[in-house]
């Protein structure tokens, strides 16, 4: 009796079933608590990831982690990830180490096995983000169909398209100089 006192009121649901409540724009259910990668959806995007755009090195590290949401406190799994972009020559053009940039930080996954997140801005508003890994069917070596390629879309978290409020600092760092909007980009697992 205990066990389901304790256990009344609280209900644990998948990512999948909140990305079906997400993708139909349906509430969750009031009882839900927790969100948990129960079927490993997300060990398909943790790792190093690499691609180039305009001569420039693309690296992101994705990983995993368990977050409580501050205004509904509901527990659950996502993935974030830091970010370093380097010129032809080595040279950091920016990352995520920057203070006014910082990681990108999930928000929910897709019915369709994507990934979205959110990427701070200096110069702008934040950018969203779209992730999608996939396997190289022209890969011999991934028999075991491992996901070694990741689709990388920049979008507007405008519905009105890539505006941005440019910030009166001059000197600020905006990655979305580096980065194609609207555009897929293709990154391989290192």
């Amino acid at each position: 009796m205990l066990l389901f006192v304790c256990s009344y009121g609280q209900q644990a649901i998948s990512l999948e079933q909140r990305a079906y409540y997400f993708d139909n724009d349906l509430d969750l259910p009031s009882d839900v608590t927790e969100i948990n990668d129960v079927n490993h959806v997300l060990d398909d995007f943790l790792g190093t990831w690499i691609g180039t755009y305009n001569g420039n090195t693309i690296q992101i590290v994705v990983e995993y982690e368990r977050h409580t949401n501050q205004y509904s406190n509901i527990t659950h799994d996502v993935i974030n990830f830091t970010y370093v972009i380097k010129d032809s020559n080595g040279n950091e053009l920016v990352s995520s180490s920057d203070p006014e940039l910082g990681r990108a930080y999930g928000l929910s996954y897709q019915m369709d096995g994507s990934y979205r997140l959110e990427l701070p801005d200096a110069c702008s508003q934040d950018i969203s983000i779209v992730i999608l890994p996939f396997h190289d069917p022209n890969s011999i070596t991934n028999s075991n169909m491992l996901k070694t390629k990741m689709e990388f879309a920049i979008l507007s978290s405008n519905f009105s398209g890539m505006t941005s409020n440019e910030s009166p600092n001059l000197n600020c760092t905006s990655v979305a100089s580096y980065l194609p909007y609207f555009k897929i980009l293709i990154l391989d697992k290192q």
